[in-house]
């Protein structure tokens, strides 16, 4: 039988593994989110980064022309603050502020790679969606 420290130190486990800076590698799904959208046809790349003392920053950026990496987070409609406080339940990612109603949820996978799981946005009207963003950690620590 599983005890209840058992299941909060897992759980604190899982939240300590979560910290530091993650970028995008590959989405799909079909949620109707502008900035979503955007990962899954690979014109932009997001960067989140989850910090100890339970902040974040979420930065979406796209290749100019010349090859400069940009940040195009204000050109979308239906992303949360740039700038964030965060906590976890279990496996649920809950970001202060969001009235989206999207559900975010997290899983670590084996090879390093972090999945965040988008949950509600309607696409059309009456189902509701779900997006997949694969991650790399490019630092371990904020």
């Amino acid at each position: 039988m599983t005890t209840m420290s058992e299941v909060e130190a897992a759980a604190s486990a899982l939240a300590t593994a979560l910290l530091g800076r993650w970028e995008s590698t590959d989405a799909f799904g079909n949620t109707a989110l502008d900035w979503s959208q955007s990962l899954k046809e690979k014109k932009a790349t997001l960067t989140v980064a989850f910090r100890e003392n339970g902040s974040f920053s979420f930065a979406i950026s796209a290749v100019t022309a010349n090859g400069e990496k940009t940040n195009i987070t204000k050109t979308f409609k239906h992303v949360v603050a740039e700038e964030g406080t965060f906590e976890t339940k279990g496996c649920q990612l809950l970001i202060a502020g969001d009235r989206s109603g999207i559900r975010w949820s997290f899983q670590l996978e084996e090879d390093e790679q972090l999945r965040i799981k988008l949950e509600g946005a309607k696409r059309f009207g009456r189902c509701q969606g779900v997006d997949v963003i694969y991650f790399k950690r490019v630092e371990a620590t904020e």
